[in-house]
């Protein structure tokens, strides 16, 4: 067995040259996916205003509205709602599960933020839905830069619209003026709308996976310029009262959901917030929201 030696090697000092290498910095570039915890404090809270349902066909207790197309739908008639949308934790405690709307005591579908069929934004806005088209029920959350949203549960029956649960409202204690106008009995809708005169800009976000993961999905921003007289709501959408439109769009084997709202304001600016759900081959590909707004004016 070797022995260990106590006794210290001495060897001649080395002199070591070292290179002063320049620090090189690389630029990260800045996430465009959503950040859940700014979504969390723009939509939970107290919210008030109106809410209505639309079908397309008879429903009791629903008042018979016809356009001058002779398109017919059944309308309830506005109601006042408060909705409290509140963080839902998960059972084993520590974190955030999702969100959940409550409307007039009625509770709306667990928004989980590990569900792939559930993508939030960094306004408040979410689209939830399935990620097939076996079935085609749809949640959606538009928020506006004037700080009133819009709701939107729809059930859809190959691209027509079956029957539509709509809430227009604003933090408590403010006023949203869509859904005063509707409590006043003010029910115009929307159903073609053009960009304004001096043009507009689209800032589109757009998330987009095959197969549909929501954690892989690459995010993708892309402003663009809309022409002045461009139309805004897609043709052949159903506009419901209130500025509200949804459109279904089939071409081969992918289909569009949109669901969109518009804002005007009394200096003739205004905003459309749209998103859109986007199938290839029956399974949902891409989620996009876009936000027109004039040229002179610029997204909120």
């Amino acid at each position: 067995m070797a022995q260990c030696s106590a006794a210290v090697s001495r060897s001649p000092l080395r002199t070591h040259r070292w290179a002063l290498l320049p620090l090189l910095l690389i630029p990260q570039a800045a996430s465009l996916a959503p950040n859940f915890d700014a979504f969390n404090a723009a939509a939970t809270g107290a919210w008030a205003g109106s809410r209505y349902t639309w079908s397309s066909r008879p429903i009791d207790d629903h008042v018979e509205l016809s356009a001058g197309d002779g398109d017919r739908w059944w309308l309830a008639v506005p109601v006042a709602s408060e909705t409290d949308v509140a963080e839902v934790m998960r059972s084993c405690g520590g974190a955030v599960q999702g969100v959940r709307a409550t409307t007039d005591g009625v509770e709306g579908p667990l928004l989980n933020r590990q569900d792939d069929g559930f993508v939030y934004f960094d306004d408040g806005s979410w689209c939830f839905g399935p990620t097939t088209t076996e079935t085609l029920a749809f949640d959606v959350c538009l928020s506006h830069g004037d700080r009133s949203r819009r709701r939107v549960r729809c059930v859809l029956d190959g691209t027509t619209v079956d029957v539509a649960e709509v809430v227009h409202e604003a933090r408590a204690g403010d006023a949203a003026a869509s859904a005063q106008a509707l409590l006043s009995g003010q029910l115009s809708v929307v159903a073609s709308a053009a960009a304004w005169e001096g043009g507009a800009t689209n800032d589109v976000l757009e998330a987009r996976a095959s197969p549909w993961l929501l954690p892989r999905a690459k995010w993708t921003r892309a402003p663009a310029d809309v022409a002045g007289g461009a139309p805004l709501v897609p043709p052949g959408a159903t506009a419901l009262p209130g500025g509200v439109f949804i459109s279904a769009t089939a071409a081969g084997d992918a289909l569009d959901v949109a669901v969109g709202s518009v804002v005007f304001s009394d200096d003739g600016a205004g905003e459309f917030v749209v998103a859109t759900r986007s199938y290839e081959r029956g399974a949902l590909a891409a989620v996009r929201l876009e936000r027109v707004c004039p040229r002179d004016v610029g997204a909120p």
